[in-house]
């Protein structure tokens, strides 16, 4: 790599990198070269283009953006952020499981990731919920990335509740997943891309198919005349919201304007506004899942933030009526929380906030509660998260 002017190769790893470039740098890549489309990153690509033209591999163009951190412009810096944060909120809908849309929709980085969320709700019954994820990339080339990624979870309710006759929650469910990625890209921009994953989420795994969790995604996307972006995929899965064993179709459109980006389509929306340095909003829904935020600070420092939103986690019960029959939690959150940076790869949350609206219910979809339902009294909850990158 060329050297620049003031700029000191051997330099500590700056603070001053966001570890938001975790999770949107393989759409950076997907860019690079992209300047006369009108990119939806067009202010990165330049960047790119600038300072890291020789290197061709996602996971060499971010360790060249992230040398060069100190150059990189506000514009590019801001746009990152922005991407991240979508991403982000994509993965928080569906509870970071990979068999949800939500999360499967969010890209894995060109190299090793570990995260863990925690949330400890208060109530009748008081609840807990652990979550971890990783991903590492096995192989990559200026055209070929694929990625491995894990997934697993346990969440606990201190006493059993009861749904109906003869119907009881049980105390702990349990999640586990393994899921790969791969996406190639084509002449003139265009990509194509395939993506599963397989696991159980139960609250006791016999082993057989008919307790296994799974999704398949495909998608095509392209630079669309106007500077955007389309995606169209086609999504199936046995444990989702939009239905099980169902194959859905579905469509992006990604739009950037100043100091705003926009993903339009179906069942996915996503807003990211940032109109000024330490301003960020942003509103996004995964069918079901809605989640708003709007934040004030730096990330490298220390960034204040308020949310609120609407999630559901689903799982599959060993003993069942009928196999499609799924055990449903779903609450709303309003929160207030701080975000900063640790050991200068890791980024730390914490946020408290009150969850209201709480439910479990069984039935054959969302809001099916055919089967049986009970509310979980609405308290305060507590939630921390740890991300880092490798």
């Amino acid at each position: 790599m060329r050297k620049r002017k003031g700029f000191n190769e051997q330099m500590k790893t700056s603070l001053s990198l966001p570890i938001f470039m975790i999770s949107s740098v393989t759409l950076l890549c997907s860019s690079k070269g992209r300047a006369e489309t009108g990119p939806f990153f067009n202010f990165c690509a330049a960047q790119i283009q600038q300072f890291c033209p020789t290197e061709q591999m996602p996971g060499q163009i971010f360790a060249c953006l992230k040398k060069n951190d100190s150059e990189l412009s506000l514009e590019c810096k801001e746009e990152l952020k922005r991407a991240a944060r979508a991403l982000d909120q994509a993965k928080e809908q569906s509870g970071r499981s990979l068999s949800v849309l939500g999360g499967l929709s969010s890209q894995a980085p060109p190299f090793p990731v570990l995260a863990y969320e925690g949330i400890l709700g208060n109530g009748k019954p008081s609840t807990r919920d652990h979550r971890l994820n990783g991903s590492v990339p096995l192989y990559q080339t200026s055209t070929d990335y694929l990625a491995l990624s894990l997934a697993a979870a346990q969440v606990s309710l201190d006493e059993s509740l009861s749904l109906g006759p003869d119907l009881q929650t049980p105390k702990n469910l349990y999640r586990a997943e393994i899921g790969s990625q791969y996406t190639h890209q084509l002449p003139e921009h265009r990509s194509w891309g395939v993506r599963g994953s397989v696991g159980y989420a139960t609250d006791h795994f016999s082993g057989k198919f008919r307790d296994t969790i799974f999704n398949l995604n495909f998608q095509y996307s392209y630079p669309g005349t106007n500077g955007g972006y389309w995606t169209w995929f086609v999504f199936l899965s046995n444990n989702s919201p939009f239905g099980n064993y169902i194959p859905l179709p579905g469509f992006i459109y990604f739009y950037k304007g100043e100091n705003f980006t926009a993903a339009w389509g179906f069942p996915v929306t996503s807003l990211q506004w940032t109109p000024q340095k330490d301003w960020a909003y942003s509103l996004s829904a995964t069918g079901p899942a809605i989640t708003a935020e709007a934040a004030y600070g730096q990330i490298r420092s220390i960034q204040i933030f308020t949310a609120a939103n609407w999630n559901n986690q689903s799982f599959i019960l060993e003993k069942r009526q009928e196999d499609k029959e799924r055990l449903t939690l779903e609450d709303k959150k309003a929160a207030l929380g701080l975000r900063s940076f640790i050991f200068e790869r890791m980024q730390v949350e914490a946020k408290t906030g009150y969850a209201f609206d709480r439910q479990i219910y069984v039935g054959e979809g969302f809001r099916d509660m055919r089967r049986g339902s009970t509310h979980i009294d609405s308290d305060w909850f507590l939630s921390w998260a740890i991300k880092s990158a490798f």
